[in-house]
């Protein structure tokens, strides 16, 4: 092995989670039958629309709160902020922003690579391949420390530098099968049973206005092409246990689009029509008591407010029938994915670094948004080594099954805000506070203001939003009174009730004070028809109790001496004002001026503070 090149040992295994006497079969295409079509918008093709932005683009991966992207010249940091934003949406950039790592090959070299591997999977033990955004590189697992000189023989055949792959043993993929109480309304994450077989009810959905619920293709009679399908919740299979019957299942292909002697799909998913006498709950996935335990006790529910897709360092959970609730991190992307003991590649799968059984197949895969407000991410249909397990993007599901809603609308609003109060008051601010709201819903509260009291809250009115229960205006105007209410509002958007109206009046300005920092005197001489002609110029800075120059002020002064004269001029930016004497013809002696008076709206001259008042310059 070429010592530029990376073997990593790892303890990932990717079994089918069923529990069965027997793997099904599976149901496929015509061989050559033109598959080019491909799930739409994978992470994939977003990580490619970045890339046609930003050429140098290399892939990107969570780390705490850090986004870390790769760029193959760290100097375009700011085009691939813009570039990331425009596909992914600011949302998705966290607080700690953008850190770039020096890149060593583009997102599209490594894509145009990795489809140029395909002959890989002809290797009996090769796993999976991927191009790795954590590490610039792409990834090909196998089941073999041995295999690692075939591999990179065939690599080698296509041309790959060997510092652009890591190898990484690791164990084969299979189907996943072994919470387990009848459950009424059906609810996402709780057992199922097919033919001979235990898995996990992935979610409930509505698929082309049919009631139902998704599962993997792998739970059913045949993987793969539909044969109706029988499912019972949660054991027996009588009528009294039937809950629906399998309607779509998609078939696997193969030829174009997938790899030579292997057959293909975006997902392992397949949906299933609920009997018209069973009742569920759209949107909802049982939640055990505790995480990363194993305990299967329900506690209550998870509720799917809406569907995304995941970076790899991001924490995903799911609920399965066997190990209940676990939690881990997305440890890669978009993997081309080998069935071990079978002629199947799950194509742009992810890996989440996470508990899993058999029986756990079907496990609805989600991220926790707030409370129990979840974004539903997939279903998991693959297990490695049981610490780690194989899921199908939600986009994958939905580009082979078609549309399928997820989520109840919500219509109920918070409750009304209370409490409300004004606890700190200025001449330039008025502070609100109140009783945060207990629903776990809350997403933030509006907050109106106006200087009418009893006024109607509106789109006009709304000054601000806040996440938390207390506000700071500071938008207010000395010695007014001002009327707020407050609202809550969910994260489906609904709006509670406002508050009752409470009153805040700011205190008067303090005064504002100016003052003579300096004068300095200048004199102008020259001569008209053999006469000399003399001037004097006086110039008065004017600056704040802070020593910050005041624009704006007018100086208003005596000339005396060589002339006895008022005389006024304006401060510019500087705080400089210029103030000439009138002329004297053959002057001898001094030119003086003295300061008067200083006048702008809203300030007080104070003589107290001048540093001078008055100056001369003798001709």
């Amino acid at each position: 092995m070429k010592k530029d090149s990376m073997w990593i040992m790892s303890a990932l295994t990717v079994f089918v989670l069923f529990i069965s006497l027997s793997f099904p079969v599976v149901a496929t295409t015509g061989v050559g039958k033109d598959s080019t079509a491909k799930a739409s918008r994978t992470l994939d093709d977003k990580f490619e629309e970045v890339a046609g932005k930003v050429p140098e683009f290399g892939g990107m991966f969570l780390e705490g709160d850090e986004l870390n992207v790769y760029l193959v010249n760290p100097e375009k940091k700011s085009a691939a902020e813009e570039g990331v934003i425009s596909v992914f949406g600011r949302e998705r950039v966290p607080r700690g922003g953008i850190k770039v790592l020096q890149g060593q090959y583009t997102f599209t070299k490594l894509k145009e690579w990795q489809k140029q591997m395909g002959g890989l999977f002809k290797i009996h033990g090769v796993v999976f391949t991927d191009v790795d955004e954590r590490s610039n590189r792409l990834k090909i697992g196998v089941e073999s420390s041995n295999l690692a000189g075939v591999v990179e023989t065939e690599l080698k055949k296509q041309g790959i530098p060997s510092g652009a792959y890591i190898i990484e043993q690791t164990e084969p993929i299979v189907f996943a099968s072994t919470l387990q109480d009848m459950i009424r309304p059906l609810q996402g994450g709780i057992q199922i049973r097919f033919s001979n077989y235990l898995c996990t009810l992935g979610f409930n959905g509505v698929r082309s206005g049919i009631n139902g619920f998704v599962i993997p293709s792998h739970c059913t009679d045949i993987q793969g092409g539909v044969e109706s399908t029988k499912y019972y919740q949660p054991l027996d299979a009588t009528n009294s246990y039937f809950i629906g019957t399998e309607i779509a299942d998609p078939l696997y292909f193969s030829g174009v689009g997938c790899y030579t002697g292997y057959v293909c799909r975006y997902s392992d998913s397949a949906f299933a029509a609920r009997d018209p006498g069973v009742t569920a709950d759209l949107g909802f996935i049982k939640k055990p008591d505790s995480v990363n335990t194993g305990s299967l006790t329900i506690a209550g529910s998870f509720r799917i407010v809406k569907e995304n897709s995941s970076f790899a360092g991001e924490t995903l959970n799911k609920v399965g029938r066997t190990t209940g609730w676990t939690q881990g991190q997305v440890t890669n992307t978009c993997v081309d994915t080998g069935v071990s003991g079978t002629n199947i590649v799950q194509l742009c799968q992810n890996f989440v670094s996470a508990s899993v059984g058999a029986g756990d197949s079907g496990s609805p895969v989600f991220n926790i948004i707030n409370g129990n407000d979840v974004e539903l991410q997939g279903i998991l249909w693959g297990s490695s080594g049981g610490t780690s397990f194989v899921y199908s993007p939600i986009a994958n599901i939905e580009y082979e099954l078609g549309s399928i809603n997820t989520t109840i609308t919500d219509t109920t609003p918070p409750g009304q805000v209370s409490g409300v109060t004004v606890s700190s008051v200025s001449y330039n601010m008025l502070g609100l506070s109140w009783t945060a709201n207990t629903e776990p819903d809350i997403s933030y509260y509006n907050i109106y203001r106006s200087t009418s009291s009893g006024f109607v809250p509106a789109s006009a009115n709304r000054i601000a939003t806040s996440t938390v229960n207390s506000f700071n205006d500071n938008g207010v105007a000395p010695s007014t009174t001002y009327y707020y209410v407050v609202s809550a509002v969910d994260t489906s958007g609904n709006e509670g009730i406002p508050s009752s109206e409470v009153t805040g009046t700011t205190t008067t300005a303090p005064l504002k004070t100016m003052h003579v920092s300096s004068i300095s005197m200048s004199k102008t001489t020259s001569r008209t028809n053999g006469v000399r002609v003399t001037y004097a110029t006086a110039t008065v800075t004017v600056v704040d109790a802070s020593n910050k120059p005041i624009s704006g002020a007018v100086v208003s002064g005596q000339w005396s001496g060589l002339t006895n004269e008022a005389k006024s001029g304006t401060t510019d930016t500087y705080g400089r004002a210029r103030i000439r004497s009138s002329s004297v013809k053959n002057a001898a002696g001094t030119f003086t001026f003295t300061v008067n008076g200083i006048t702008k709206v809203g300030w007080t001259y104070d003589p107290v503070a001048n540093v001078i008042t008055s100056k001369s310059i003798t001709i």
